[in-house]
């Protein structure tokens, strides 16, 4: 019976429970990607109405969800470049 015990104890099915807590990550990246792309739009509006102290505040919240982001997932390391092309494509197709 000790030995059934201590296999059923250790067998691999049990990581179920460990598997949930792999998935934060990539969770709490896009979330922070996410709220990064909000202040990236504040700042945009906010330089349109001439608030500088605003953008900058802005930009500065823009950075610190980029860099809280890279350290929860290295994939968030794209968000730059995704705003930048997000940026570029509406230059291009606004008349």
């Amino acid at each position: 019976a000790l030995v059934a015990g201590l296999w059923f104890a250790s067998h691999p099915i049990h990581t179920e429970c460990v598997a949930q807590l792999v998935g934060r990550a990539e969770v709490l990246a896009a979330l922070l990607c996410l709220l990064g792309t909000k202040f990236h739009g504040m700042a945009k509006s906010q330089a349109k109405s001439k608030r500088p102290l605003g953008m900058l505040v802005s930009c500065v919240a823009m950075m610190i969800c980029l860099f809280l982001a890279c350290l929860c997932k290295e994939t968030a390391v794209v968000l730059p470049i995704v705003l930048i092309g997000t940026d570029i494509a509406v230059a291009l197709l606004a008349p």
